[in-house]
């Protein structure tokens, strides 16, 4: 669909700005524009909201990187508020100080009479306090009702989406086809016919909900994300496309961090174990096409340390995390076995080098009894 030329400045404005790196400013552009095309026409357009996730999310990098610092130092400020709440409850002088309020079992019945009417005269403070406890949890209550307000990466994410279910209804509406040659050759490389176009913004789309998963840790959905971003790459670009091995790597990046709960403690490492092996392939896959793409003669420019990197990554992922806890045990084992036998050893040895005390003045010797051997012949 056409723009009208006011939506068409807003969006030139828009590109402009994120070309520059001004993603907040970009982020506003973009969204006048979609809110301008809706009242216009009565409709979303898909590629305007791609648009506007897109700066929506950027501006939430780079707000989350230049805040990093910050979130640093409240961490570290934790220990010290910490230790200020260790505080309460302690005199002066940083001792334990325990309440007297309550009589001893050895006190004399004025004592235990004076206490009882102290406690009579505080009950109308302790009904007061109780009363303070029931407002404060029915404030908390209060605030837990509250919807949390979403961060920029969320309303990146559902504009994103947004994005790709117009996206998807648009690629319904044609018949669709896989071709025997890939239509692109590269990122650069413009669509000639329209599913094109729509599969290659899916793919992007796509792509960006991979992003903004990885960015809320959410590592589960990234590798869904990324792998509806492959099944659309593999249908535009040739077998050794960077942008096939791309999203292979970030597909194996994502099930590596995936973190799923089974029934039990073995179904948990059942399917840790699965996402583990499913992220060994995907990784397998990344450097094949690497492989693949150095090893044509138009490839001019080769990154062997980005190989090398990958390899060594793969070598990581591909370490059983259970064989190599159970080798640590016994390890841990045979240290333990080793340095018992080598104490006992010592020992020994110690023993073995202590002077010897003669004992032999201090043996009775008994006197032989001079017998005639039944064998030997008399005279």
């Amino acid at each position: 669909m056409a723009l009208s030329n006011e939506v068409e400045a807003l969006v030139n404005q828009g590109v402009k700005l994120l070309a520059s790196k001004k993603y907040d400013d970009a982020a506003e552009k973009f969204s006048n524009a979609c809110e301008l095309h809706l009242q216009e026409t009565g409709r979303d357009d898909a590629g305007l909201l791609f648009l506007y996730g897109k700066a929506l999310f950027e501006n939430a990098v780079s707000k989350s990187e230049i805040l990093g610092g910050q979130s640093e130092e409240q961490e570290e400020e934790k220990p010290q508020q910490d230790d200020e709440a260790n505080e309460v409850g302690k005199d002066g002088t940083g001792n334990f100080s325990f309440s007297e309020d309550v009589p001893l079992a050895e006190a004399d019945e004025d004592q235990v009479v004076a206490a009882e009417d102290e406690v009579q005269q505080e009950g109308p403070e302790d009904t007061k306090h109780d009363g303070n406890q029931q407002s404060a949890s029915e404030e908390h209550e209060e605030n837990e009702n509250v919807p949390k307000e979403e961060s920029e990466f969320d309303i990146a994410w559902d504009v994103l989406d947004s994005a790709r279910g117009l996206f998807e209804e648009q690629l319904k509406q044609h018949s669709q086809t896989v071709p025997d040659v890939p239509p692109l050759k590269g990122a650069r490389d413009e669509p000639k016919d329209q599913i094109t176009k729509i599969k290659k913004n899916l793919a992007d789309v796509y792509d960006f909900l991979g992003q903004v998963s990885l960015e809320t840790e959410n590592f589960a959905q990234a590798s869904i994300d990324f792998a509806n971003c492959l099944k659309y790459r593999k249908e535009l670009y040739p077998a050794y496309s960077q942008l096939i091995s791309e999203s292979h790597y970030m597909i194996s990046l994502a099930l590596e961090f995936t973190k799923e709960e089974g029934a039990n403690e073995e179904e948990t490492l059942k399917l840790e174990e699965k996402a583990r092996l499913q992220a060994v392939e995907h990784m397998k896959q990344a450097i094949s096409c690497i492989k693949q793409r150095y090893s044509l003669p138009e490839t001019t420019s080769k990154d062997e340390n980005l190989l090398q990197d990958m390899e060594h990554r793969l070598q990581e992922l591909e370490r059983d995390p259970l064989k190599e806890l159970e080798q640590q045990k016994m390890d841990i084992l045979k240290g333990i076995l080793g340095q018992a036998t080598s104490n006992s050893s010592a020992e020994k040895e110690q023993d073995a080098n202590k002077p010897v005390n003669d004992l032999t003045g201090m043996v009775r010797k008994r006197k032989a009894n001079v017998k005639t051997s039944p064998n030997k012949r008399t005279n």
